[in-house]
């Protein structure tokens, strides 16, 4: 996977021929997105990981950028945080209509 302009794009050594990848992405002018994983043809999952329990919607704002930059693919995005306070109300379990806000417990069934 090629994407304009990253710092590290490449799987890890050794994993080259693994179907499941991740990767981080960062480029000169300092947009960086914690991990990039294809999830098929022309689909990348982006995904920021927060150590906070309370999300805000600027922590989703280098992923939009890059979904920008990168327009050929469909982009899914997720702000991995901390499990938040008991009680949080089901809709703020997201940053915007496009970026779903995922608590790590519950990582496996979201993003």
């Amino acid at each position: 996977m090629r994407l304009p302009g990253a710092s590290c794009d490449r799987p890890s050594p050794g994993r080259e021929n693994d179907p499941f990848q991740i990767y981080y992405f960062r480029d000169q002018q300092g947009l960086e997105v914690d991990f990039v994983v294809p999830t098929g043809s022309e689909k990348l999952l982006l995904a920021e990981a927060k150590a906070v329990r309370s999300i805000k919607p600027a922590m989703g704002h280098q992923m939009n950028k890059l979904a920008r930059a990168i327009s050929r693919y469909k982009v899914e995005k997720c702000v991995i945080h901390l499990n938040p306070p008991k009680g949080l109300k089901e809709e703020f379990r997201s940053l915007s209509p496009e970026i779903k806000a995922v608590p790590v417990s519950e990582i496996g069934g979201h993003c």
